[in-house]
């Protein structure tokens, strides 16, 4: 089969006007066939209609905490470059502690509003983000007595820090970010 690269022209009877469209084709059997590529799609079935509300309430809570997740996979970037050029460990945690205290300050009030599911969905998101868990990068970035504090402090509110993004488990979360179009 080869693909060869047509001028159509194509008539539209309700317009009463003809186009004419550059494409692709393909000579089969002797007849030239137009060749179009569609854009990739899911197709996800019909869904009923407590599946239908709770698509909805994924997409919304997705819309609230995806900025987050990336701000924060940003902010890390962004703090991992600056400690590099950082010489000595006195200097990078005197750095770490006041983004620490400027993050606190920008994201405490926002942060706090909330629902708790949209807390374990940005956990997950943030592990999608960053490609670690937040139990890492509290591991990473603090001590490990404050890692247990949160840790155990989240546990009560049904967090999981350390809860890894996968992509089979997780299907409907990326599915739906695809489908707003966030990558």
């Amino acid at each position: 089969m080869k693909i060869v690269t047509v001028v159509c022209c194509v008539c539209l009877s309700l317009v009463g006007k003809s186009q004419i469209i550059v494409t692709q084709a393909m000579v089969v059997d002797g007849d030239t066939v137009p060749h179009i590529e569609l854009p990739r799609f899911i197709f996800i079935g019909k869904l009923t209609p407590a599946e239908r509300r709770e698509r909805l309430v994924l997409l919304a809570r997705i819309r609230t905490v995806m900025p987050y997740a990336k701000m924060t996979a940003f902010r890390l970037q962004m703090m991992e470059q600056n400690l590099q050029q950082m010489g000595s460990k006195k200097e990078k945690k005197a750095y770490i502690k006041l983004t620490e205290t400027h993050l606190k300050k920008e994201f405490t009030e926002s942060l706090k509003n909330l629902s708790v599911e949209q807390g374990k969905l940005l956990v997950k998101l943030i592990s999608r983000e960053t490609g670690n868990t937040v139990f890492d990068l509290m591991g990473d970035y603090s001590g490990g007595t404050e890692r247990f504090f949160w840790n155990t402090f989240s546990s009560f509110w049904g967090y999981e820090l350390d809860v890894q993004y996968d992509l089979v488990e997780d299907y409907r979360i990326e599915l739906a970010i695809r489908q707003l179009g966030i990558q």
